[in-house]
């Protein structure tokens, strides 16, 4: 008798020591998963004092309306001859969603990038599918002395 007395205890202590580490193991999992769904909110980034706005508008003078889709990309670079290419200090694309023109624009520059002693314009394009509908003409100087607000792009039709 005293044999199945030891023997019982033995399994009684197994169990509950079975017992015992399925429990720390669950408690585990369950702060563990739970620390997981925690979400930390990011530190507000602090406003770049260097970025500095052109703003103003795109339009053209022909009678039709946008297609759905088509998107405007606005950049702002440096002035160069036309053979040259061009440093592009700035750029924004706006997809339209079904916007007729004109269409307001601001586009964020990084003032440590703009020289003073060189001339800077902005032009813009209308596109859909990568396919250019309309673009500027000639580029509006802007930065340095030129205006920086109320800019009026007014676009041609591509040539086909």
């Amino acid at each position: 008798m005293r044999r199945e007395t030891y023997t019982t205890n033995a399994a009684s202590a197994w169990l509950y020591a079975s017992v015992r580490r399925i429990l720390i193991a669950a408690s585990l999992a369950v702060l563990l998963s739970s620390a997981c769904g925690v979400r930390v909110r990011p530190r507000p980034q602090q406003p770049n004092p260097n970025l500095l706005k052109v703003s103003g508008s795109v339009t053209y003078l022909e009678r039709i309306a946008l297609p759905r889709g088509s998107s405007i990309q606005i950049e702002l670079r440096e002035a160069r001859p036309s053979n040259m290419p061009s440093m592009v200090i700035a750029a924004r694309t706006i997809v339209t969603k079904g916007q007729q023109v004109p269409v307001l624009f601001e586009l964020a520059y990084d003032d440590f990038r703009i020289v003073r002693s060189k001339k800077y314009e902005i032009a813009a394009r209308i596109s859909k599918d990568g396919k250019p509908l309309f673009v500027t003409d000639a580029p509006l100087p802007t930065l340095n002395g030129a205006p920086t607000v109320g800019l009026n792009l007014v676009l041609k039709r591509a040539p086909n």
